[in-house]
């Protein structure tokens, strides 16, 4: 039997969250085990949580994401994160990477 892949969909958005999740929905592998709309939160609650792979839109309203990174890689460097932005500049992408996530979505890509 396959191990579920858990993951934790962060975004400010309701709707983005929500599309997210859908599409997510349609992979029998995936179980997304919480959607959260701010930095804090996710810091707080991935230990609760316990995620194998957290999307995490790097524009958040109380945290930027590359400090969430940062924070939740130094408490559980064995979860894997996957920035969400519409940032493609290459600034940006090195930030992103300088802080530990494992990969990089832009928001305007095809479901």
């Amino acid at each position: 039997m396959t191990q579920m892949i858990k993951i934790v969909v962060v975004d400010d958005h309701p709707l983005v969250r929500e599309g997210i999740i859908k599409i997510l929905s349609l992979e029998s592998s995936f179980q997304v085990v919480g959607e959260l709309g701010a930095g804090q939160q996710a810091v707080e609650l991935v230990g609760k949580l316990n995620p194998h792979v957290i999307l995490l839109d790097l524009s958040l309203p109380d945290l930027p994401g590359v400090e969430v990174c940062r924070s939740i890689i130094s408490h559980f460097p064995e979860t894997k994160i996957i920035a969400l932005t519409i940032f493609d500049d290459e600034a940006h992408v090195l930030e992103s990477i300088k802080a530990g996530v494992s990969g990089y979505l832009l928001k305007d890509i095809s479901p």
